[in-house]
């Protein structure tokens, strides 16, 4: 009841129309905690948790966040098959440090990040992953380019972190 009061008192609470009380995978939803559209991939978990594609990402939250929205209404965009757990990214995503990870770590550490930034609606982030060899350097830059939400990416500049980071600008 409580929840219901806070979510009700935001200033999207108009826009999120009344607690989803019927679950049907393929409908769309409102995310109230993202305050984004998205659309209801499965039926809520033992734990109340359920499975939302938003924009280009796959969110788990928890079912009492979800709200009915007009069926014509929805900005779910691209599908990906990206699991981020939106809890652990409550602050905004603008960073993502590599060094010291494998090439075979990087392309999953990137997909998140990228993935929880689109969600929490981040333009760009900077990904360090050092100087070193440059296999880390060459592994990044290969995932950035397979990455449809990627709109730009490029070396740092001297004061930025020069080839030890890569700035990635994101649709």
């Amino acid at each position: 009841m409580a929840r219901q009061l806070e979510d009700e008192s935001r200033e999207d609470a108009p826009e999120a129309g009344r607690p989803v009380s019927e679950f049907v995978p393929g409908m769309t939803v409102r995310v109230g905690s993202l305050g984004r559209d998205g659309e209801l991939l499965d039926f809520p978990d033992g734990k109340g948790r359920v499975r939302v594609r938003v924009r280009n990402a796959t969110v788990e939250v928890d079912s009492d966040d979800l709200f009915e929205v007009a069926a014509a209404r929805s900005d779910a965009g691209p599908r990906a098959e990206i699991s981020v757990d939106v809890e652990q990214s409550e602050s905004p995503v603008s960073e993502l440090h590599l060094r010291g990870m494998t090439t075979d770590e990087v392309r999953d550490a990137i997909e998140r990040c990228v993935s929880t930034a689109l969600v929490q609606g981040v333009s760009s982030i900077r990904v360090v992953h050092g100087k070193g060899t440059g296999a880390l350097r060459s592994e990044t830059h290969a995932v950035l380019r397979t990455m449809p939400s990627v709109k730009s990416f490029r070396l740092g500049r001297w004061g930025e972190g020069d080839t030890g980071v890569t700035i990635v600008e994101l649709k």
